[in-house]
């Protein structure tokens, strides 16, 4: 896990597998995103309740060891400034749109991820 406390991270980027965490991550560096990775929701909440400014869209694998995306969006929702923070989910399951109405996730990309599409989504909430 990534957890540096720079101001101004764009991206926090969730998911567990390495090949995937690492390729993405240096995709989203190339392009000039500042970024923050967490490998379970776990580790995405405590960056995210010890950082000093919140990411501007969170990127969140739905299937990973010890918290799932599930139960990290059960528990960004109760938090009043955590919910504030756009969630991309990004994953295998086809079925994930219905995340969209039962916590209010902002998208949902389905693996393999549409580069242009992330890529718009990404100008969307942090080039603003």
């Amino acid at each position: 896990m990534n957890i540096d406390l720079k101001i101004g991270k764009d991206v926090l980027l969730v998911e567990d597998d390495r090949e995937t965490l690492e390729a993405m991550s240096t995709l989203l560096q190339y392009y000039g995103y500042s970024l923050a990775t967490a490998e379970n929701g776990q580790q995405a909440l405590d960056y995210l309740r010890a950082c000093q400014a919140l990411p501007q869209v969170i990127l969140l694998d739905m299937t990973m060891p010890v918290m799932d995306g599930r139960e990290f969006l059960t528990i960004q929702c109760r938090d009043q400034e955590l919910r504030a923070v756009p969630v991309v989910t990004i994953s295998a399951i086809h079925n994930c749109y219905g995340l969209i109405e039962e916590y209010g996730v902002a998208h949902c990309l389905n693996k393999p991820v549409d580069l242009a599409r992330l890529f718009e989504l990404l100008a969307r909430y942090c080039d603003a």
